[in-house]
Order: structure tokens, then sequence, then C-alpha cells
């Protein structure tokens, strides 16, 4: 299968950013809840200077980098991965559940589609609601759909039936709410490498990992609120994470995985993390 994004790990040709202009804590997600319950606020001057670390990063790993211009009214849009997910076909947008994103995906649409077609939209339906934060490609044949705070059993079956057209089997994977998308619970970092929280995902796919022999940097709970496991990989055995991310970044390594560390911590209170903040647009066949 070749164009667009079949993979978590192919090299990274082509990603959509959007500037933290008008970044803003809300209260969407425990981490962001726990720092708002303690009335503390984002030092902007800081995410803006990790978010130009990362841009930078992205470029010197070979990316093009795509920019959204921010809206005042959409608080979170700096975390374009929740827009959908790109396929072979072109991209998949998601329906947002808070109604202060809603708007995201009518705002990207057009610098998103003169990278990749639009290949098809979740309908404005009661019960279908799909974020791309909780798709993940196992590889190019298989992908997890995540179920729990943000994406609907009614919005994962229609993405099941979409990617099905693809010759793309998706398993749908319940996760706790409180822990909001998959890809704060697993992420593909390489072929058979991911990083997962072991105990918050179902023992089939769990045993389906195992049984298949890939290499897991286990997380904890904890772990997952902190962000720890929301990594990007820019290349198959390259991955960039946040440079306070000490042990987990040590184990990747440890497997032969060459990291690159930024400083994230200030724009990682909001609830997201590097892999929230990226949407691939183009990536090499695996």
């Amino acid at each position: 299968m070749k164009g667009f994004v079949t993979n978590q790990y192919g090299k990274l040709r082509k990603v959509l950013l959007c500037e933290p202009r008008y970044y803003r804590l809300m209260p969407c997600n425990e981490t962001a809840k726990s720092y708002l319950d303690r009335g503390q606020a984002l030092d902007i001057n800081l995410v803006y200077q990790e978010h130009q670390d990362l841009s930078k990063a992205l470029a010197q790993a070979g990316a093009q980098v795509i920019w959204i211009d921010p809206e005042e009214h959409m608080p979170y849009q700096v975390f374009t991965r929740d827009l959908g997910v790109v396929t072979a076909a072109g991209a998949l947008l998601g329906r947002f559940t808070y109604a202060f994103r809603q708007a995201e995906v009518e705002a990207a649409i057009p610098v998103v589609e003169q990278m990749v077609p639009i290949w098809r939209r979740i309908p404005e339906q009661d019960g279908l609601r799909f974020e791309g934060g909780d798709f993940m490609y196992l590889d190019d044949r298989r992908a997890v759909v995540g179920v729990g705070a943000r994406t609907t059993p009614g919005g994962a079956r229609l993405v099941e039936r979409h990617m099905a057209e693809l010759g793309v089997e998706v398993m749908a994977v319940p996760i706790n709410h409180d822990y909001c998308h998959i890809d704060m619970v697993l992420n593909i970092v390489a072929e058979r490498v991911c990083v997962a929280c072991l105990e918050l995902l179902p023992e089939k796919l769990v045993s389906r990992l195992k049984n298949e022999r890939w290499q897991i940097v286990e997380t904890t709970p904890e772990d997952v609120l902190r962000l720890l496991g929301n990594l990007l990989a820019l290349d198959c055995g390259l991955v960039i994470s946040p440079s306070h991310n000490t042990r987990i970044n040590g184990a990747l390594r440890a497997l032969g995985i060459n990291v690159i560390e930024i400083k994230m911590e200030e724009t990682m209170k909001g609830g997201g993390g590097l892999h929230c903040l990226t949407m691939p647009l183009e990536r090499d066949p695996a």
C-alpha cells in the first residue's frame, strides 16, 4: 500500500501543526483539571518556545511542517492530532466531543485538502464521535481505535467500516474515561515496538502484542496522566520525546531506538503531548 499515511513509524514527510497563540487550559481532561484545580495557568512564552523547538526538530528530521492559522475561540487547536487520521486514501476527519473544539475541523479543511484529499468525514449525528488521538496503526494492515471519553462505540464502528475499505482491520479498544485517548495508553514507535500501560489495555490486545513478540516499554497509570507515553516516531528507529521522560527514553535507547529530547513540560499541562500536537499528513511506507 502506497501513499499518505499507512503506519505510525515510516519516515515522516509532512506534518500539520498549529501555533499555540490562543492556547489555554480547559477542564476537558484529568491532567488539565489538576492544574486548574490548583489555580495554575500556562506560561505562554514557555509554551511558544517548546512549540518552536518541536517544529525545528521536525524540520531537521526532514519533515515539511504545514501550519494552520490559530483562531481565538479554539484554545485547543494546537492539538492537531485530534482532527482525525490520514490514511492511504486521504484524510478521515472526525467529530469532536467537546463543543469548544467542534469548529476545529472546518478551520483545518482548507489547509489539509491542499496536502491530501478529504476522503471521509464522521457525520453530524447523535452518538457518532471520533477523535484522531484514538486511532493507532499497529502496522499497515491493522489498527486500533480507542472507545472511551472521546470516541463513541458508534464512531468507532464507522471508522472500522471505512478502514475496511482500505484493507485495514481495526480493533475497538475500550479505555477508561480518565485517560482521554488511546495514544496516552498505547503508542507504536517502531516495527513491533510500543510504549504501553498494559494494565489499562484489554487482555485481548495485550495477549496479541505478547504473542507476536512485541518489545514493550511499560508505563504506569501515573505515567499515562503525565503523558509520558505520548511520543512521536519520526522514522523507524527515531523518536522525539520530552526531555524529562528519563526512564522511558532510556528504555527506548536500550532497544536501539534513537531519541531526540526536547522540553515539553509546560505545553503538556493541558493534557496533550508530542503525539497530540502533530497530525502526520504523509509518511513513507513501513
